[in-house]
C-alpha cells in the first residue's frame, strides 16, 4: 500500500533536503540536525516508524547519505538492477533505484519486489575485508566516524573475516562525476513546465552543465568505464571494502543556503559518489552514534553484482549488534 509522497531537494540535486517551496525535512533523532537527502523525506518517514519502508534513488548518494544520517539500511544496487523504465538512464547513468529500510531482512523483501534477481541473505564465509578513510576529494573525516568505521573493522575481525587496510585508486571520477551530474541537472531541468521558478543554485548548476556536454561528456564516460573496470577489483584483493558514507555526522538544518551551496556541498560526497559512475553496489549500514545520539553510517562496498554478498556481510553485523528501537 502506498502511504504517500515524500520531500526532497529541487531535482534531487543535495545531501540534505530542504527547499524554498516546500521546507525543511528534519531528522526524527535530533530535529534541529538534517535527514540527509537527497532521498530525505523517505528516511525520516522510515526513521520515525511511519513507515517499514521507503523507495528512493540515487545519483551520488542520495539513499546512503539518508540512512547514515537516519541510522538505516541503504543500498545503492548495481546500475541496472531495479528499472528506470521508461527511462534507459537518468543523469547518464549514475542513477539508480532502491529503497530505505530499518533492517537487512527489510531491504531483501522490497528489492526483490523491486526486482527480478533474488537477492538472500546467508552465511558470507570467511572474507577479505578492506578497509579505507581515503575519499575521493580530500577530506578531513570526524574523529567520530573514524570511531564508528575502526569498530565495525573490529567486528568484522571478530566475526572471523581476514581485514586488511588498502584504499582505492579514484583516477578520473571525480571529473566523470561532476560532468554526468552537471550535465544531468542540465537535462532535468530543461524538461520542467516552468525552469526559470527553480532556486537559483538549481539554475546554477544547470548552467554548468549546459556547457558540459559533446566531448567533455563523451570523455567522463570514458573515464568513468576505465575507473569501473578498475575498481570492479576490490582493492587490496578483498572481498569488501568498509569506508565511510559521510565524513561527519549531520550537519544541521539550515547549515548551507544559496549559491555557497555550490561550493561547500561536494565535501559531503567524498565517500559516495565514485560507487555511482562506477555502477557497483554500496550499502550504507548503522554503525552507532555520535556524542549528540547523531546516527553514524559505514559503507559496504562490492564488484558488480554483489548485493546478496553485501546483504550477508550486514545481516551479520546486525545480528552481532541490533539496531536501536524506532523513535
Amino acid at each position: 500500500m502506498v502511504v504517500g509522497a515524500t520531500n526532497l531537494p529541487e531535482l534531487a540535486l543535495w545531501h540534505f533536503t530542504e527547499s524554498e517551496t516546500f521546507g525543511a525535512t528534519r531528522n526524527p533523532w535530533d530535529t534541529e540536525h538534517t535527514p540527509g537527502g537527497s532521498s530525505g523525506g523517505s528516511a525520516a518517514a522510515v526513521a520515525s516508524g511511519m513507515v517499514a519502508a521507503a523507495l528512493a534513488s540515487d545519483g551520488g548518494g542520495s539513499i546512503r547519505i539518508p540512512a547514515s544520517c537516519c541510522g538505516l539500511v541503504g543500498l545503492k544496487p548495481t546500475r541496472d538492477l531495479v528499472s528506470l523504465a521508461p527511462e534507459q538512464e537518468h543523469w547518464y547513468g549514475l542513477s539508480v533505484a532502491g529503497c530505505l529500510t530499518r533492517t537487512v531482512a527489510d531491504t531483501v523483501a522490497v528489492l526483490n519486489v523491486l526486482q527480478d534477481t533474488p537477492l538472500e541473505v546467508s552465511d558470507p564465509g570467511r572474507l577479505r575485508v578492506a578497509w579505507s578513510l581515503k575519499g575521493l576529494t580530500p577530506v578531513l573525516v570526524d574523529p567520530q566516524v573514524k570511531a564508528a568505521l575502526h569498530d565495525v573493522v573490529r567486528r568484522l575481525d571478530r566475526l572471523g573475516h581476514d581485514v586488511v587496510q588498502a584504499d582505492p585508486r579514484y583516477d578520473g571520477l571525480l571529473e566523470s562525476f561532476v560532468v554526468r551530474y552537471a550535465a544531468g541537472t542540465a537535462q532535468d531541468h530543461a524538461a520542467l513546465h516552468h525552469p526559470h521558478a527553480t532556486e537559483r543554485r538549481t539554475r546554477a548548476v544547470a548552467a554548468v552543465g549546459r556547457r558540459l556536454s559533446g566531448r567533455a561528456l563523451a570523455r567522463a564516460r570514458r573515464l568513468g568505464d576505465t575507473a569501473s573496470v578498475r575498481l570492479s577489483r576490490v582493492p587490496g584483493g578483498a572481498d569488501v571494502l568498509v569506508i565511510p558514507t559521510l565524513p561527519a555526522p549531520p550537519p544541521r538544518v539550515g547549515y548551507l543556503r544559496g549559491v555557497q551551496t555550490l561550493l561547500r556541498a561536494p565535501r559531503w560526497a567524498p565517500f559516495t559518489a565514485p560507487w555511482n559512475v562506477t555502477g557497483q553496489p554500496a550499502l550504507s549500514v548503522p554503525a552507532g552514534f555520535s556524542s549528540e545520539g547523531l546516527p553514524i553510517g559505514v559503507q559496504l562496498v562490492g564488484p558488480p553484482g554483489s548485493e546478496s554478498l553485501l546483504l550477508s556481510v550486514a545481516a551479520q553485523l546486525e545480528q552481532a549488534e541490533p539496531p536501536r528501537p524506532v523513535l
